[in-house]
C-alpha cells in the first residue's frame, strides 16, 4: 500500500498507459484462454463451484475474468444501474456489475456497501485468491507471465525474466444515481476517443453459469457429524455414566463393606475364604437383586439380613450362580439367622458353601400333605427342590418344612421373596413369632399349595389377599393369636381341600362364600368364638369328609340337611349350644366313621338309624340330655376297621381311641346293656359311665377282645362274670360305684400275672364302691396302687389283712 492514499479522482499517467496496453491487447485478440507464459490458461468457468456458495463466492469468481477490463472501463454516458450494453456486430457485451474499484491495494466495494478486502490479506478466498487477472498480451507477439507475489507483472520479450510490477489501475467510482462503473473524471486529462477503453469481448458461453442448489445436500451435510465432535460426545457420555455409577456406589450399602459382621458358620468345615478383589462387584450385584427394605436392614448390623449378606458375599461360588439362585441362598441364610438357626434341633448342612441348598436339612411333611403335593422324590427332607437330578438347572426351592424344629425368632420379610415356594410348614415351633399373613406380602407366594403355621406364637388376622392364593390346597392357621373374621375372599380358593383354624380367636359368622369351595374335604374351626348356627351352604360341599365345630360356641339346631353329606367320615359337633334332637338323617351318612356329640343340650333318644352306619367305629355322646334306652340296633354296627391316621390330618382328630362306644354322663339314659352289643366284634373300648343303666354285666361281653371296659357310676347289680378272665387284651377294668355283689373271680388274677397267653398285662382294676366280699385273688396284688377295692370285714387280701 502506498504511503499516501490517492483520492478517487486522481490517476497517474503510467497507470493510464498500462490500461491502454491491456485494452489494446484484448481488442487484438486477447482472450481468457490466451497463452500465458507458454501454457494454456483454462477457462475460468471450469473452476466455478456454485453448489458450495450459491449466493456468494460464485459471483466473485465471475469477476475474476472481468476484473482487469472492468477497471479500465469508462462510461461515455450515464446508464441506469446494472444496465447492459450490447453490440451485436462484434458480440461485445458490457456488464455493469455495480462494483467500483478503488486505488491499487485498497478495497473493492460492492454497491450494497460491503467491503471486499484485497490488500490486507492475500489468503482471503473471495478477494485475493479468486479475483485474479487473465492472461493478456501487451502487444502482438509479446507474452505476459503472472508472478504470484505481484498482482500484475509483465514478461519482457526475449524471455527476459525480469518482472516489472504493474501498478493497480485507478480506482473506479460508483455513481450512486446510475450505478455505472466508470473512472473518475479528471479535468486536466484529455478524454478523447483515443483514450477511451474498449470492452473485452465476452461470449454467452464464457459467462459463468449458476448451478441449481439442492437443499437436500445442505441437510445431509448438516446431519453429518464431525468425527472429532463424535469422539468428544462419546467421552462426555462416558463421563456422565461414570458419575451415575459412582453416585450409586457412594449411596449403596457397599460403603459399609469394610464393617462386615463376622458370624459363626454352623458347619466348622465351611470357613469363609479370604475376601477377593471382586468383593466390591459382588456387593453391587447383590444389592441390585434386593428390595429397598432388605437393603435398609443390611445397613443395620447385626441384623439377620446383614449376617446373611456377609455370608453370601463370601461364597466362593458367588460368581457362578445365576441371579435367582443367588437371591435364593440369601433368603435362606436370612431365615436361618432370623430364627436362631444355630440352636435348631437339626440344622444339618445349613449355610454350607460346599452343599447345594437343596441338600440342607428339611423335616418331613404330614403324611396327608404328601398325598397331594406333586413330589418328584419321596422324601421331602432331602428333596425340597424341583428337578434335583440336575442341580445346575433344577435349583428352584419349592418346599420349606421345618416343623417342630426349635425355631425361635421373627419371620423376616425376605421369606416372601422366595416366590417359587409351593409349601411351607412351620408348625409346632412355639417360639416362632411375627406376622406371616401380611396381605401385600403373602400375595407374592401365589404358587403356595400348603401353608402350615399351626401351634406357633404368630399373630394377626386373615387378610383379604388370601383370595389371591388360588393354588392353595391346605391352609392350617391354628394359632392362638389369630383374630378377626374369615374374609369372604376365602370363596376364591376353589382348589382348597383342608382348612384348619382351631384354637384361635376368630369371631363372627361363617361367610356364605364357603359354599363355593366344592373341593373341600375337611374343615376344622373348633375352639373359636363363632356366634352362628351351622350354615346350610356348607351342606352343598358334597366332597366334605370331615367337619369339626368342636367347642365353637355355635347355637341353634343340628339341621336335617346334614344327611346330604354322604361322604362325611368325621363329624365333631360337641361342646356347643345346640338344642333340639339328633336328626335321624344321621343314619344317611353311610361313610361316617366317627360321630362325636358331646356337651350339647340335645333332649332326645338315640336314633335307631345309627345302626345303619356300618362303617362307624367311634361313637361318643358325652354330657347330653339323651333319654330312653340304648337301642338294640346299635349292635348292628360292627365297629371294625381303624381310625387311619392317613385319611385326614392328625390335627383334624381329637383323639385316636380305636373302635369305641362311649355314652358318658347322660343322666336320663336308662335300661340294661343290650345283648346285641356282643356283636360289636371290633369294639375295643366300651364306656358307659355316669348314666342310670341297670341290670347285670352280661357274660356275652366276653366274646369281645376289649382293652378297656368302663361301667362305673351306674346301677348295675349281680356278680362279676368269670368270663372276664378270657379277655386277654384287657388293660383297664372299672366297675366302681355300682351295686355289684359276690366275689372277685379267681380268673381275673391270671390277667395281672406276667406271661401267660394274654398280649397285654392288666394295669388297672377298680371295683370300689360295691358290695363285694371274699378274698382278692393273689395275682391282683402285683398291681399295688392301681388295685382299688374296699378293704373291710367283707373283702380282704393283699395288703388288706383279713381279721
Amino acid at each position: 500500500m502506498s504511503a499516501s492514499r490517492k483520492r478517487p479522482g486522481d490517476t497517474d499517467d503510467d497507470e493510464v498507459d498500462v490500461l491502454k496496453v491491456v485494452v489494446e491487447a484484448r481488442a487484438k485478440g486477447g482472450h481468457p484462454n490466451s497463452t500465458y507464459d507458454g501454457e494454456t490458461r483454462p477457462n475460468r468457468e471450469e473452476h466455478t463451484s456454485c453448489s458450495r456458495y450459491p449466493n456468494g463466492p460464485a459471483h466473485t469468481r465471475h469477476t475474476a475474468n472481468m476484473a482487469l477490463p472492468a477497471l479500465a472501463r469508462a462510461a461515455p454516458q450515464k446508464k441506469a444501474p446494472n444496465e447492459t450494453e450490447e453490440h451485436e456486430g462484434d458480440a461485445t457485451i458490457l456488464k455493469v456489475v455495480g462494483v467500483r474499484a478503488r486505488a491499487a491495494n485498497q478495497e473493492l466495494q460492492r454497491e450494497d456497501g460491503a467491503l471486499l478486502d484485497q490488500s490486507n490479506s492475500r489468503s482471503r478466498s473471495t478477494t485475493v485468491s479468486e479475483i485474479r487477472p487473465g492472461a493478456y498480451a501487451g502487444a502482438p507477439g509479446e507474452a505476459l507471465q503472472r508472478n504470484p507475489s505481484v498482482r500484475y507483472s509483465r514478461l519482457e520479450q526475449g524471455n527476459d525474466l525480469q518482472m516489472a510490477q504493474v501498478p493497480q489501475p485507478p480506482a473506479a467510482s460508483m455513481d450512486p444515481e446510475i450505478g455505472s462503473l466508470m473512472t473518475s473524471q479528471q479535468p486536466q486529462q484529455d478524454n478523447t476517443d483515443r483514450d477511451l477503453t474498449e470492452a473485452d469481448p465476452v461470449t454467452n458461453d464464457e459467462l459463468p453459469q449458476a448451478v441449481e442448489w439442492d437443499e437436500s445436500k445442505r441437510s445431509k451435510r448438516g446431519l453429518a457429524m464431525d468425527p472429532t465432535k463424535l469422539v468428544l460426545l462419546a467421552f462426555c457420555a462416558l463421563f456422565v455414566l461414570t458419575g451415575i455409577v459412582v453416585a450409586y456406589i457412594m449411596l449403596s450399602p457397599s460403603k459399609e463393606k469394610h464393617n462386615i459382621v463376622v458370624t459363626n458358620s454352623p458347619t466348622p468345615t465351611d470357613s469363609p475364604p479370604t475376601p477377593s478383589p471382586t468383593l466390591f462387584t459382588r456387593d453391587v450385584r447383590l444389592n441390585l437383586l434386593l428390595p429397598k427394605d432388605a437393603v435398609d436392614s443390611i445397613q443395620q448390623p447385626p441384623s439377620p439380613q446383614s449376617q446373611a449378606y456377609n455370608w453370601t458375599l463370601r461364597d466362593p461360588s458367588f460368581n457362578s450362580y445365576p441371579d435367582d439362585r443367588l437371591l435364593q441362598r440369601f433368603i435362606l441364610a436370612t431365615w436361618f439367622y432370623a430364627t436362631d438357626g444355630p440352636s435348631w434341633f437339626n440344622n444339618s448342612h445349613w449355610l454350607s458353601y460346599t452343599e447345594h441348598e437343596c441338600h440342607w436339612f428339611q423335616n418331613s411333611f404330614p403324611i396327608h400333605v404328601l398325598s397331594y403335593l406333586p413330589y418328584e422324590y419321596p422324601d421331602p427332607m432331602t428333596t425340597p427342590c424341583r428337578n434335583m437330578s440336575n442341580l445346575d438347572t433344577g435349583w428352584q426351592y419349592e418346599h420349606l418344612s421345618l416343623a417342630q424344629n426349635g425355631l425361635d425368632g421373627i419371620i423376616p420379610n425376605e421369606l416372601f421373596l422366595l416366590t417359587s415356594l409351593k409349601s411351607i410348614d412351620f408348625g409346632l415351633n412355639l417360639n416362632l413369632r411375627g406376622k406371616l399373613l401380611v396381605g401385600d406380602q403373602i400375595s407374592k407366594l401365589s404358587k403356595l399349595q400348603f401353608l402350615g403355621i399351626s401351634n406357633t406364637a404368630m399373630h394377626g388376622s386373615i387378610p383379604t389377599e388370601i383370595g389371591t392364593l388360588t393354588n392353595l390346597v391346605d391352609l392350617s392357621l391354628a394359632f392362638e393369636q389369630l383374630t378377626g373374621v374369615i374374609p369372604t375372599e376365602i370363596g376364591k380358593l376353589t382348589l382348597l381341600k383342608y382348612l384348619s383354624s382351631h384354637r384361635t380367636q376368630l369371631q363372627g359368622p361363617l361367610p356364605s362364600e364357603m359354599g363355593l369351595l366344592s373341593n373341600m374335604l375337611a374343615i376344622n374351626l373348633g375352639s373359636n368364638q363363632m356366634t352362628s348356627t351351622i350354615p346350610t351352604h356348607l351342606f352343598s360341599l358334597q366332597k366334605l369328609m370331615a367337619l369339626f365345630f368342636y367347642e365353637a360356641q355355635m347355637s341353634g339346631t343340628i339341621p336335617t340337611e346334614i344327611g346330604l353329606l354322604t361322604d362325611m367320615v368325621h363329624l365333631y359337633i360337641g361342646r356347643n349350644k345346640f338344642e333340639g334332637t339328633l336328626p335321624s338323617e344321621l343314619g344317611l351318612l353311610a361313610s361316617l366313621e366317627v360321630l362325636t356329640i358331646n356337651n350339647v343340650n340335645i333332649t332326645s333318644t338315640i336314633p335307631t338309624t345309627l345302626g345303619q352306619l356300618s362303617r362307624l367305629f367311634g361313637l361318643s355322646c358325652l354330657g347330653t340330655g339323651l333319654t330312653g334306652t340304648i337301642p338294640s340296633e346299635i349292635g348292628l354296627v360292627p365297629f371294625v376297621g381303624s381310625d387311619s391316621p392317613y385319611s385326614v390330618s392328625s390335627e383334624f382328630r381329637i383323639y385316636q381311641l380305636g373302635p369305641y362306644f362311649s355314652l358318658v354322663k347322660n343322666s336320663l339314659l336308662t335300661g340294661p346293656i343290650p345283648s346285641e352289643v356282643a356283636n360289636m366284634r371290633g369294639l375295643e373300648w366300651l364306656q358307659l359311665v355316669d348314666n342310670h343303666l341297670t341290670g347285670s354285666i352280661s357274660p356275652a361281653l366276653s366274646q369281645l377282645d376289649m382293652k378297656k371296659l368302663e361301667l362305673y357310676g351306674n346301677s348295675f347289680s349281680g356278680p362279676l362274670p368269670s368270663e372276664i378272665g378270657l379277655w386277654g387284651k384287657l388293660s383297664q377294668f372299672n366297675a366302681s360305684n355300682n351295686g355289684i355283689t359276690g366275689s372277685i373271680p379267681g380268673e381275673v388274677g391270671l390277667l395281672a400275672a406276667a406271661g401267660g397267653n394274654q398280649s397285654t398285662v392288666l394295669e388297672y382294676f377298680d371295683v370300689a364302691g360295691n358290695d363285694l366280699e371274699g378274698t382278692v385273688p393273689f395275682g391282683l396284688c402285683t398291681l399295688n396302687d392301681t388295685l382299688l377295692f374296699d378293704c373291710g370285714s367283707g373283702l380282704c387280701g393283699c395288703d388288706c389283712s383279713c381279721a
